[in-house]
């Protein structure tokens, strides 16, 4: 039994005063082409709103022209330039792109300070994972302003069953935290001169983690609440629509193999500041931290650490902006042979904003700007008795192969275990399963060490092997089947009566004695494959000739003298070079963001909703993922699809996926900045739509969406094109087109 106890205790008290409560200082200046329009107007005239171009249909015009910047705070707030009004029928259809807060307003000293307020409203929407609640009482008496979490939930549990609770790792006690948020914004000229974000934040912590597992290695992180506040609305000429948002993350990184407890209260009040002056960033901070704990008692080979992240977000007329983010944690070590333990308490916060909200200038700035670890106890284990020896296995007779699985039943904490199976072979670990391969009787000896001394125990003839049995009978299956070169094909093995070896003969020279190897053929053909297998009893052969068939991908080079790069002529999967923007065949795959060739890039390839907990999945299905962050990978990877040499680069020798600054450049060279100058450029970009995180597929002919290898962190940028071009970023799980540059 393994338990593991660090407290977090959050009074979040993220208050929100009323509007005429705020502290506010502004003084600005706007242009005439700054077109607000009031809420009461925009319920009147506004007939349909569409949020994947955000073009307007308005039952009458509200007074802009084309070029004007629109301005409303209604529904989180609109901020777009108007780059089209048309008529249709007796509505008047307005088309925009992004506009920034320094295209609308020309001068503005802002001072504001307001702090949050719970929407009641929305918090009839909240996320809250099953065991969170929140304390209805403190939040009704506080006008709103004080909220506190309760928590009792499972983070993980290894059989799934809810109603055995050894194998569970358990989150109990409550969270709380206050923030307090500033803004100082300085526009002379349309230019940004200052920009500031100050959060004061008082946290306090007292979390129980309990583990019943006795050994494990596991690292697991899971949003638990996501919170949204009332809207903030800044007066500066134009109503700067603010949208705070609070989410809770609560995670656990165990590698341990011994019994621990151990427990910490922590206070600390800090002030983290990013700031922008002069084209230039810098942060700040200052800390008071205060803490208590009980001294932890173990064995050995500890290293545990217990944390709740809460993650401050603020959206800028619905883009993410000013953001804050603290990791809290205990932390605790000891080595492997029960001697020295130390016990850490610390955390680290992180502070950040985005810029394409505030200027032209597409720049992301986030530093961690506090990482304290304090040493708070440290101490040596020693005194007791030695180890009393003792062990049972499972089965103890059975036809070979045999497994079996053995377990320490030895007393007073030894802290290294020996084991000896009888057949040549032993092991070190506390609990380890052995496959016994041939017939016969075999003696098992265990010796148990600490730091008191050692212990023996030997049981005779105690594992019995028969020798009857069957040999196995070969079959295996394949995905993808079918495909362009080059492809990769996961196999796996369907053979039965118990193999314990395997030969896989993919027939182009290349082989494999994994059970389940994935493969990449190179070049067109059909490949037949054949896999041998083999037991104690005899052995088994599957041929399926013609198994696998490739097409030879064909494309040739472009290049674009304006830029000086050289592009493949068609997008990945593309059967042939475009004859127009809207060429099916030329369409070609969506991949999801870092994954290979593996068939799941095809528009009519399977599904799962099973996230991939590594690199490379295993199959060709493509990865249905809905929650945050909406990627088909957990814990995610941001080294794919760096340079020719990355990760599950699936482009041909030679090529790469391309910058995001790459794709800037050529977006900048078109003639036409919409879905005309994509085709007219020398790539002639298709419209070939995407397949969006649910699976289905969108957009085809309408819209071109394609990946970049740059991370924006959850997501990955991509450039998209329709009746204009936009960089922006969007979520790993989607599946866009992919069109490889020369390196």
């Amino acid at each position: 039994m393994f338990l593991f106890i660090v407290s977090i205790s959050f009074i979040v008290i993220t208050s929100c005063k009323k509007d005429d409560d705020s502290d506010q200082n502004t003084d600005h200046d706007v242009p005439e082409t700054t077109k607000v329009i009031s809420d009461v107007d925009w319920d009147e005239l506004v007939e349909e709103t569409d949020t994947t171009d955000y073009t307007f249909v308005f039952k009458q015009n509200p007074g802009v022209d084309e070029g004007d910047i629109l301005v409303s705070s209604i529904d989180g707030g609109y901020l777009r330039r108007i780059t089209n009004i048309k008529t249709e029928g007796e509505y008047i259809v307005i088309e925009t792109e992004f506009a920034s807060i320094t295209d609308a307003i020309r001068n503005a000293e802002i001072d504001y300070s307001q702090p949050l307020v719970v929407d009641q409203d929305a918090l009839k929407t909240a996320f809250l994972e099953q065991g969170v609640t929140i304390n209805e009482e403190m939040l009704k008496n506080s006008d709103n302003t004080n909220l506190s979490f309760n928590i009792d939930f499972v983070l993980y549990d290894e059989d799934g069953n809810p109603n055995t609770t050894g194998d569970q790792i358990k989150m109990q006690g409550h969270f709380g935290n206050s923030t307090e948020f500033s803004a100082n914004v300085n526009i002379q000229d349309f230019v940004l001169q200052e920009l500031s974000f100050v959060y004061d934040i008082h946290k306090e912590k007292s979390l129980n983690v309990s583990c019943g597992i006795a050994a494990i290695n596991l690292e697991k992180e899971q949003r638990i609440a996501r919170i949204p506040f009332h809207d903030i609305v800044i007066p500066a000429g134009i109503p700067i629509t603010i949208q705070p948002v609070l989410e809770l993350y609560a995670g656990v990184g165990f590698e341990l193999n011994s019994q621990l407890q151990m427990g910490v209260i922590e206070t600390v009040d800090y002030t983290t500041t990013v700031s922008y002056e002069n084209g230039e960033w810098s942060t700040s901070k200052t800390v008071d931290e205060s803490f208590d704990y009980m001294p932890p008692t173990l064995t050995a080979g500890v290293e545990a650490t217990a944390y709740i992240k809460p993650k401050l977000l603020f959206k800028i007329y619905r883009v993410l902006s000013p953001k804050v983010e603290a990791n809290l944690y205990g932390q605790l070590s000891a080595e492997a042979r029960a001697i020295d333990w130390e016990l850490n308490e610390g955390f680290s916060a992180g502070v950040g904003v985005e810029m394409k909200i505030w200027n032209h200038t597409l720049f992301d700035f986030t530093a961690n700007v506090i990482d304290l670890k304090y040493a708070i106890a440290q101490g040596t284990i020693g005194g007791g008795n030695a180890p009393v020896v003792d062990f049972s296995g499972l089965p103890l007779t059975g036809d070979a192969p045999l497994t079996v699985q053995f377990t320490d039943l030895s007393t007073n904490n030894p802290t290294s275990w020996l084991w000896d199976f009888g057949d040549g072979n032993s092991s070190t670990q506390q609990n380890p399963s052995h496959l016994y391969s041939q017939p016969g009787t075999y003696t098992v000896i265990l010796s148990g060490t600490n730091n008191n001394g050692t212990d023996s125990k030997v049981k005779n003839n105690y594992i019995q092997v028969n020798g009857t049995g069957s040999s196995p009978v070969a079959d295996f299956s394949a995905t993808p089947l079918s495909g362009q070169a080059p492809l990769t094909v996961s196999f796996t093995d369907l053979s039965t009566n118990g193999p314990t070896s395997w030969n896989w003969d993919f027939g182009d020279g290349n082989s494999s004695n994994e059970q389940n190897p994935q493969h990449t053929f190179q070049s067109e053909g059909a490949y037949t494959v054949q896999l041998i297998v083999s037991n104690n009893y005899g052995s088994d052969t599957e041929t399926k000739y013609d198994f696998i068939e490739l097409t030879e991908f064909f494309w040739n080079d472009v290049f674009n003298p304006i830029t000086g790069k050289t592009w493949m002529d068609r997008n990945l999967g593309a059967s042939r070079v475009t004859m127009s923007s809207t060429d099916e065949q030329a369409y070609g795959d969506l991949y999801q963001w870092g994954r290979l060739a593996d068939g799941h890039e095809k528009r009519n390839s399977g599904t799962t909703t099973d996230l991939s907990n590594s690199d490379v999945p295993g199959h060709g299905n493509f990865i249905i993922a809905s929650d945050d962050p909406v990627d088909w990978r957990n814990p995610q990877n941001n080294n794919f699809w760096q340079g020719i040499a990355g990760i599950n680069n699936p482009c041909p020798s030679g090529y790469r996926l391309p910058t995001i600054e790459e794709w800037e450049d050529e977006r900048q060279s078109w003639n036409i900045d919409n879905a005309i100058g994509a085709y007219n450029s020398p790539l002639k970009l298709t419209v070939a739509g995407r397949r969006g995180f649910t699976g289905e597929l969108g957009n085809a002919g309408i819209r071109g969406e394609y990946w970049s290898s740059s991370v924006s962190d959850p997501g990955s940028y991509s450039l998209s094109f329709r009746q204009q071009s936009i960089i922006l970023p969007g979520v790993r799980a989607y599946g866009l087109s992919v069109r490889c540059i020369k390196d």
